[in-house]
């Protein structure tokens, strides 16, 4: 059973958020090896591809990259897989099929990368609403 404080939700890095979703709901669920793999992780049994978040502020939206987004929904229509995105925030963690959402995009001036090249460049971008997620756990 997960049971974290709004603190550590809020201080999640990937690593621990796949620990949490393994232990506690996907145990066949594998981290992908190249760590600058378009995807996170993999669940044979689920027949799942999953992109993982973690962000330090709740918002009642969450960026999602177009191209991650249609990379993850392309390879799994191929293979007949569910393209998943999983997101922590300090209320929680939320879980999306991708495939059943409708996204509006759109280009916005961002960093471009989070860890080491900080210099803006337009990327498209789309948000999915808190409300379309399964609620794998949350905080009032």
């Amino acid at each position: 059973m997960i049971n974290l404080t709004i603190k550590e939700l809020a201080n999640l890095k990937e690593e621990d958020l796949f620990k949490i979703v393994k232990e506690n709901h996907i145990p066949d669920l594998e981290m992908m090896q190249d760590p600058i793999s378009r995807e996170d992780a993999w669940s044979l049994e689920c027949r799942a591809r999953v992109e993982l978040k973690c962000r330090s502020s709740h918002y009642d939206e969450f960026m999602i990259e177009k191209g991650k987004h249609d990379f993850l929904v392309n390879k799994c229509r191929r293979r007949s897989e569910l393209p998943i995105y999983i997101c922590s925030s300090p209320k929680g963690i939320f879980i999306w099929d991708l495939s059943l959402l409708d996204i509006e995009w759109k280009t916005m001036k961002l960093q471009k990368t989070t860890s080491w090249d900080r210099s803006k460049v337009d990327k498209i971008v789309g948000f999915i609403k808190i409300d379309q997620s399964f609620k794998l756990y949350y905080k009032k």
